[in-house]
């Protein structure tokens, strides 16, 4: 019932996402990918939504013979259709992410290079749209894994600063103002986390579906001995068309409090 009302609404990017993250929570991949591949034409400047599109591909792609193939071959078609528009920023946006996913681990490095010079076209082509700018930033966080990752994720890392720098430009962009208020939220700093939970507000004012900020908050909350606060940001996520992914995590955290 969810997926047949969602795939009647998603006049909005945030039914076509909720219905995604869900498709993708449940492994309903070659459904994800029918729908994903319609959403990422009709919302064509979403990033979010391209990247989706593009891990269903990787999904469906690992069921073929030669894998690899598969995906070169849908990074060829994008870099074609780059070749014949070179003004179209969405068209740099979907290769510089199908080069960030489809692109086999061996070849990280290359094809690092190569995100980064489609993205940052992309931006060119639109100053406006602050998804080339997320892409870089998981981009940042690709090279990274375990304490490498945890060392440049903090106050001062790079990845920090990519959010910093973005939100100079889009300062309501919700995407920036929770993965730094997350961030900062980890400082051992008071005044850093005072921060860092005003980011995660502000990400919840701008987009209210928001629900990594909410379950963040919530956990947060949680670990003061605020079983209140925490309840009502938790109750949030179950209500989120977005909080499929946090929904297991949070009944389990629910019920630890009724316990």
């Amino acid at each position: 019932a969810m997926v047949r009302l969602c795939e009647l609404l998603p006049s909005s990017e945030t039914y076509a996402l909720a219905l995604l993250e869900y498709l993708k929570a449940v492994g309903s991949y070659a459904r994800g990918f029918r729908l994903a591949e319609q959403f990422s034409h009709r919302f064509s400047t979403n990033g979010l939504i391209k990247a989706l599109d593009f891990e269903f591909f990787v999904q469906l792609a690992n069921s073929r013979d030669n894998p690899k193939a598969f995906c070169r071959k849908r990074i060829q078609e994008l870099q074609r259709a780059v070749a014949t528009n070179a003004d179209d920023g969405p068209s740099f946006l979907s290769l510089g992410l199908a080069l960030q996913i489809l692109s086999p681990a061996g070849e990280r490095f290359e094809s690092g290079r190569k995100v980064t010079v489609a993205l940052n076209k992309a931006r060119s082509l639109e100053a406006d749209n602050p998804w080339p700018l997320w892409a870089l930033l998981r981009e940042q966080l690709r090279h990274l894994d375990g304490k490498q990752r945890r060392m440049d994720d903090g106050v001062t890392g790079q990845a920090s600063t990519i959010c910093r720098n973005g939100l100079r430009l889009f300062p309501d962009f919700s995407p920036f103002l929770e993965h730094l208020g997350r961030t900062l939220l980890s400082s051992s700093d008071p005044v850093d986390v005072d921060r860092g939970r005003s980011l995660l507000e502000r990400a919840i004012i701008a987009d209210e579906e928001c629900a990594g900020a909410l379950f963040t908050l919530g956990r947060h909350y949680e670990s003061l001995g605020d079983t209140v606060a925490a309840r009502q940001y938790y109750t949030k996520v179950l209500e989120s068309p977005r909080g499929t992914f946090y929904a297991k995590k949070v009944i389990e955290r629910l019920s630890r409090m009724v316990a």
